[in-house]
């Protein structure tokens, strides 16, 4: 991770890129600076047209966005089919950060029995489509190092909707996340202690074998790798 205090030398360049919106130079910039520096640009950029989506999997993204904007809306989307644990950690988060996280929840749920792993993933676009409908920009954690398909993250992109999506830790490390989370005591899913590495809803989340990925137990036995958000 770049030391923060590289966004106070960077941010004339920011602001000129932020007028002539060219996402290439963009960032070549952002990739220069830190994850603080990113959050410090989107804020100015965006303000309250600008949400931040988390999977409860931990608080790092949380954590960095509430030292640069305080009231930023934090969304979670709830397939109906989550664990107790994500719950559990969302509870948490709202407590540290007195904040009130705002659950999109799917309009119907069918019982678990008869849903096949990939397919409660499967709402979460139309969720996400819901969420950004009158906003402009959504903050997310993604990284890169975190699957192949995610190899080439930018840090500022435009997604299928026309909107900015923003990924401020896209280059940051597995290594770089346990640092941060350990340094800043910040809260993660219990399951993370428990074996799995990569969470999403019980349903398509399964503990992977040792040495294998950790994102193998998503979806297992199927050839799907994304859960559509990203796509």
């Amino acid at each position: 991770m770049t030391n923060p205090i590289i966004f106070y030398w960077i941010q004339p360049t920011l602001h000129r890129m932020s007028i002539v919106l060219d996402q290439a130079a963009l960032n070549t910039d952002l990739a220069a600076s830190s994850a603080l520096s990113t959050l410090h640009w989107a804020q100015q950029e965006f303000g309250k047209d600008m949400c931040l989506l988390s999977s409860m999997q931990d608080a790092v993204l949380i954590d960095l966005a509430m030292q640069v904007s305080p009231a930023i809306d934090i969304v979670f989307l709830d397939t109906g089919y989550h664990f107790t644990e994500t719950w559990d950690t969302l509870s948490m988060v709202e407590q540290r950060y007195d904040v009130t996280v705002k659950v999109i929840s799917a309009p119907a749920k069918r019982t678990r029995g008869s849903v096949r792993p990939g397919e409660c993933c499967d709402v979460k676009a139309s969720l996400l489509d819901e969420v950004l409908r009158h906003r402009r920009a959504w903050l997310t954690g993604a990284r890169r190092a975190e699957t192949e398909t995610r190899a080439r993250l930018e840090l500022v992109s435009t997604d299928r909707r026309n909107k900015t999506k923003i990924c401020p830790l896209a280059q940051w490390s597995d290594e770089d996340v346990t640092r941060y989370v350990q340094t800043h005591d910040v809260i993660t899913n219990p399951l993370i202690v428990q074996g799995y590495p990569s969470i999403g809803c019980a349903i398509c989340t399964t503990k992977p074998l040792q040495d294998a990925h950790p994102r193998s137990g998503r979806w297992s036995g199927t050839p799907r790798t994304e859960c559509g958000l990203h796509l």
